[in-house]
């Protein structure tokens, strides 16, 4: 996303959903920011949507992720792509997730694009846990071309600060 200043995701909470299945839901915010001038990202944005990486641990699946409450799916051309572009840490798999429609984003200020996030992982078994989550434009092109990045990171439920 070569127009984009920056990215980051904001951890708002977790709660286990089965902890003895290691079943975790989580929340965030996503933050773009755009350009000064944001207008024609804001509507490239509108109407290609994003795609998003995440980086988690051998074993782990997610069950969910929705951003805006649009549902995403995995991808495995996706997932081959940030493997080709990032690698792989050993105990690590790299998701690629898509959206079928575009998450509407909020904007706060003029020119942050947010996305409500939610994740449900499982197979969790350690906490806190750093997640990489790469993006960009939800089309064909490679993460190679370009790429925000952003780092997920899971706390324990009940460590997260109101």
């Amino acid at each position: 996303m070569p127009q984009f200043h920056a990215s980051g995701i904001r951890a708002i909470r977790t709660e286990w959903q089965d902890e003895g299945a290691g079943v975790l839901r989580a929340e965030a915010i996503l933050s773009l920011a755009l350009p000064t001038a944001y207008q024609a990202e804001a509507t490239r944005l509108a109407t290609l949507g994003f795609k998003m990486g995440l980086l988690i641990r051998d074993g782990q699946q997610i069950l969910s992720m929705v951003a805006s409450a649009e549902p995403s799916e995995e991808d495995p051309r996706v997932s081959q792509d940030l493997t080709t572009v990032f690698g792989t840490p050993a105990g690590s798999v790299w998701v690629g997730r898509v959206f079928k429609r575009p998450p509407v984003p909020s904007y706060p200020v003029v020119d942050v694009a947010e996305y409500a996030l939610e994740l449900v992982l499982n197979g969790v078994s350690e906490l806190p846990q750093m997640i990489p989550a790469p993006s960009r434009y939800g089309n064909d092109t490679s993460f190679a071309q370009s790429h925000l990045t952003a780092l997920w990171v899971l706390q324990r439920p009940g460590r997260y600060g109101r």
